[in-house]
């Protein structure tokens, strides 16, 4: 057994004959297919960009294939590995979406701190695009939350910070005049904003 990344094995051969080497998997690469009595032939085997283990055989036989041995390679799973881009968003107040692109070579989740988020899918393998969407801000106050993005074993996290500006200011009057006769009196002016006056 061997670490995931790249590197190279030597195989030991005792033999009395003429043999040959094969192997079937693209990720290794052999110094030899083919040899006569005892040598050595060395395994050259690539990086292992998933993060799962895997196997390699590598089938030894004598020319007249009266002799067949097998040397089994496994090459451990890569350890998990997560980007994200950008690392920051800025939301106008009337909300809109944004697209993060997630790069991974292993299952993902994007928890978020606040619900005024929602994403086009909150869960993946692998490379990815989400469509990060936030809801207009009815709020002269700016307000800001984090995703949280992770591989699902928790290796891995990486925060994207979010914020979003406040609602411009607003004042209306839905009556803007009145008409009062010569008697004292009082009546109630409804004022509709989203600020203190």
């Amino acid at each position: 057994t061997v670490e995931y990344d790249a590197g190279s094995v030597d195989i030991s051969i005792l033999s009395n004959a003429r043999w040959t080497v094969t192997s079937e998997s693209s990720w290794c690469r052999l110094s030899s297919i083919s040899g006569e009595n005892d040598g050595t032939v060395t395994v050259y085997y690539d990086e292992n960009e998933s993060i799962d283990n895997r196997e390699a055989v590598i089938r030894f036989s004598t020319e007249d294939l009266s002799v067949i041995r097998q040397y089994t390679l496994t090459q451990k799973g890569s350890l998990s590995r997560l980007s994200v881009s950008p690392s920051s968003i800025e939301f106008g107040y009337t909300g809109s979406g944004s697209t993060i692109l997630l790069t991974s070579n292993s299952p993902w989740h994007l928890p978020s701190d606040a619900s005024w988020i929602t994403f086009s899918k909150s869960s993946g393998q692998g490379d990815s695009q989400v469509i990060v969407t936030a809801e207009t801000n009815l709020t002269i106050i700016p307000r800001s939350a984090s995703i949280v993005a992770a591989t699902d074993d928790g290796h891995v996290t990486r925060i994207i910070s979010v914020t979003q500006n406040g609602s411009p200011q607003l004042l209306e009057l839905p009556v803007t005049s009145k008409t009062c006769d010569n008697l004292a009196s009082s009546f109630d002016i409804e004022v509709s904003s989203n600020a203190p006056w």
